[in-house]
């Protein structure tokens, strides 16, 4: 069975009001943008934050787009127990999960799991994303 650290992070690509805004970390930080699979869970990247260097790896990622850092808004620190909290209500029991999914260049890497096959469950998939952020606490880099 996997072992999972106290909290998660994810990062937060910029400034914008899109992602934190008047001391909030705002939902949309917690939407799944790609597609279901064939079982229709929807995959948001986060780090597991085993150690500091689980925030030190998305702090310090370079941007995709090059020159800079991915993350120049910092991340959102999630405490696992809220997700579990999410995971065992009787409302949202079978619509949201966890995994460690480790990569080559990122051994904190994993994914929270949103389930969507139908929909309908749009306003669940908001609902969840709004009490992932209500609990989320920005780390602001210090550049």
């Amino acid at each position: 069975m996997e072992e999972y650290p106290d909290s998660l992070l994810r990062g937060i690509v910029d400034k914008r009001d899109q992602w934190y805004k008047e001391g909030l970390i705002q939902p949309a930080l917690f939407k799944a943008f790609g597609k279901p699979d064939e079982e229709g869970w929807r995959e948001l990247s986060i780090n597991w934050y085993d150690c500091a260097d689980a925030l030190l790896q998305l702090l310090r990622k370079p941007s995709e787009n090059g020159g800079g850092l991915e993350y120049e808004g910092g991340a959102a620190q999630v405490k696992r127990e809220e997700v579990d909290r999410l995971k065992h209500h009787e409302n949202h029991r079978g619509f949201i999960d966890y995994e460690r999914d480790r990569l080559p260049d990122n051994e904190y890497h994993g994914n929270i799991l949103f389930l969507n096959k139908d929909p309908a469950e749009k306003t669940r998939y908001n609902m969840i994303c709004g009490m992932l952020a209500s609990c989320a606490v920005r780390i602001v880099p210090e550049h």
